[in-house]
């Protein structure tokens, strides 16, 4: 089955999860730390949203912090409506 390419119209319009990490910290000091650091996040991050947080009224729309292993807060998901480029609403970095 031939995939479907994601043409850049598509993204000004639905929803998407948005996230959001800066990798600048000792976590990140090297490829090898950043990948074991990247996937630890990831899965943390898809354990969550999996099981709502521990919280049976978790909202997906709010912007949830992602840690580091160290308790540094590195970032940033959510599952937003998507907005054209240049809307003031959503944080810089999540705009561009």
């Amino acid at each position: 089955m031939a995939r479907k390419k994601i043409e850049e119209k598509d993204w000004l319009e639905g929803t998407a999860f948005k996230l959001f990490i800066q990798c600048n910290n000792s976590l990140f000091e090297d490829e090898a730390s950043t990948r074991v650091e990247l996937a630890r996040i990831l899965r943390e991050v898809a354990a969550k949203i999996e099981n709502k947080n521990g919280n049976g009224n978790y909202n997906l729309g709010f912007y949830q912090t992602i840690y580091d292993g160290n308790g540094n807060d590195v970032g940033r998901y959510a599952l937003k409506d998507v907005s054209p480029k240049g809307d003031e609403s959503y944080p810089k970095i999540l705009r561009d």
